[in-house]
């Protein structure tokens, strides 16, 4: 909807300040959770990660809406519940081969039921095997939480 700017700045008789305020709080709260969806999907994967891959259902229900409405969600900020996943996993798994952890433990932690999964996905995000970036860092990072 478009309106001509000298309507827009006229300024209306039954105007409420008070309202106003009220409203424009509550929109900018709401644009703030909005803005925030990504980050938020990404903390509960990042709880959840080491049950497993988790599932768009139980991410949804944590978040309050069915499957199909965070997905669409996602879908309208540009992303995916599985490209969310991806990213969370690939900066843990960098963060975890830092350590002294074994590669199996990493793969664990990270929702991976087999090595090979996790060393395909490695392959994928890098061009190189976990072993291979593991060795080509200089020196392991102190330990990291994986809650």
């Amino acid at each position: 909807m478009e309106f001509p700017a000298h309507v827009l700045v006229k300024s209306l008789r039954s105007a409420n300040e008070f309202l106003f305020r009220y409203f424009d709080r509550q929109l900018g709260e709401r644009m703030d959770r909005e803005s925030r969806l990504c980050d938020r999907v990404k903390s509960q994967i990042a709880a959840k990660l080491h049950e497993g891959s988790p599932s768009a259902a139980g991410i949804a229900k944590s978040m309050g809406c069915s499957a199909r409405t965070l997905q669409r969600k996602l879908l309208s900020e540009g992303t995916s519940l599985r490209e969310l996943l991806d990213e969370v996993r690939q900066n843990r798994a960098m963060a975890l081969l830092g350590t002294k952890i074994s590669l199996t433990e990493v793969a664990f932690l990270l929702g991976y039921g087999e090595m090979t999964n996790f060393s395909r996905a490695f392959r994928r995000w890098t061009g190189r095997n976990p072993t291979e970036w593991r060795h080509g860092r200089a020196e392991p990072s102190p330990p990291v939480d994986t809650r």
